[in-house]
C-alpha cells in the first residue's frame, strides 16, 4: 500500500513545480490549499495592473463571478484572493501599477521593481526589506510624497518627473545626496548651468569618484555639441582656481607701467 505524503514532503515538491499547475492543483484540491500557500512563489516577473495579474508569462484578468452559493465576488477581491494567506513572494521583476490588488499582509522579495506612477511610499509598505539594496528601482518622483533615503533601497535609480515643477525638491535631494551613486533620470534634460551646480557640488564636497549621471530626453539629447561645450564654459569660468588666476593676472597688469610711445 502506498504511503500518504507527508506536510514536508508536499512542500518540498510544491517548490519545483511551475506556478500554473500550482494553481490548478490547488483550484483542483482545496485541501492542499494551506500547504501550497506555505511555499513562497519563486517567480521570474510579477505585476499588478488596474485589470490584471501577471505572473511569469501568465495573465489573470480581472472579472467578477459567482461562487458556488450564486454570491457575487468583486474582480479585485478575487484577483486578491489568488494571493491571499501567503506570506512572501520571489520575483526577479516586480512592476506594480495598482496596488488595490495587493492583499494586505503580503511581501514582495524582488531583485528589480518598477512602481510606475504610484506614490513609491505606498508601495514601499509591501517590500521584504531584506531584499535592499535592489538592483534597479523605477519610479515617479513627482508623484512620491515623502522623503526617502533611495540610497538604502536600491544601487540604481531610474527616475521619471511629472512636470508643472512638481518633484523639483525630491529631485534636488536625489541627485546631491553623497551615497547615490548611479542615477538616471527619464525625460528630464538638466541645462549646463545646472550640470556644471552638479559637478561643482560633487567636487566640493568631495564625492566618491565613480558616480553615474545620466539624463536623456525623448527628443533632446543633453550629449549634443552644443551642451558640452556650453557645460565645459560654464564649469570653466565657476572653477575656483581658474577664478583666482584670472584675478591675479588682472592684478599684475593692473600694476605695470603703461609702455611709453615713442615720439616721432
Amino acid at each position: 500500500m502506498t504511503k500518504p505524503w507527508t506536510y514536508l514532503s508536499l512542500k518540498a515538491v510544491f517548490e519545483h513545480v511551475d506556478v500554473n499547475k500550482r494553481f490548478k492543483i490547488k483550484s483542483h484540491c482545496p485541501t492542499l490549499r494551506h500547504i501550497e500557500k506555505e511555499v513562497p512563489l519563486r517567480l521570474k516577473y510579477l505585476s499588478f495592473r488596474k485589470n490584471e495579474i501577471q505572473l511569469n508569462t501568465t495573465t489573470i484578468k480581472r472579472t467578477s463571478y459567482k461562487n458556488k452559493a450564486g454570491k457575487k465576488i468583486n474582480a479585485a477581491e478575487r484577483l486578491k484572493s489568488l494571493l491571499k494567506g501567503r506570506k512572501s513572494i520571489r520575483t526577479k521583476e516586480f512592476q506594480v501599477l495598482d496596488i488595490g490588488c495587493i492583499p494586505k499582509n503580503l511581501k514582495i522579495y524582488a531583485d528589480s521593481v518598477n512602481s510606475g506612477d504610484l506614490d513609491f511610499s505606498l508601495v514601499l509598505s509591501f517590500l521584504d526589506t531584506s531584499s535592499f539594496p535592489l538592483k534597479v528601482l523605477k519610479m515617479n518622483i513627482s508623484n512620491t510624497s515623502a522623503s526617502i533615503e533611495y540610497a538604502d533601497i536600491a544601487k540604481k535609480l531610474v527616475i521619471r518627473t511629472g512636470g508643472s515643477g512638481r518633484g523639483t525638491k525630491w529631485i534636488a535631494n536625489v541627485l546631491f545626496h553623497p551615497r547615490n551613486q548611479n542615477i538616471v533620470f527619464e525625460n528630464l534634460r538638466l541645462w549646463a548651468t545646472n550640470m556644471a551646480a552638479l559637478v561643482q557640488s560633487w567636487q566640493q564636497n568631495q564625492y566618491k569618484v565613480g558616480r553615474i549621471f545620466t539624463s536623456y530626453n525623448q527628443n533632446i539629447i543633453s550629449g549634443s555639441s552644443e551642451f558640452v561645450s556650453g557645460f565645459a564654459e560654464v564649469l570653466h569660468s565657476r572653477n575656483p582656481l581658474e577664478e583666482k588666476k584670472q584675478k591675479e593676472k588682472r592684478h599684475v597688469e593692473a600694476g605695470r607701467p603703461k609702455p611709453r610711445q615713442r615720439l616721432m
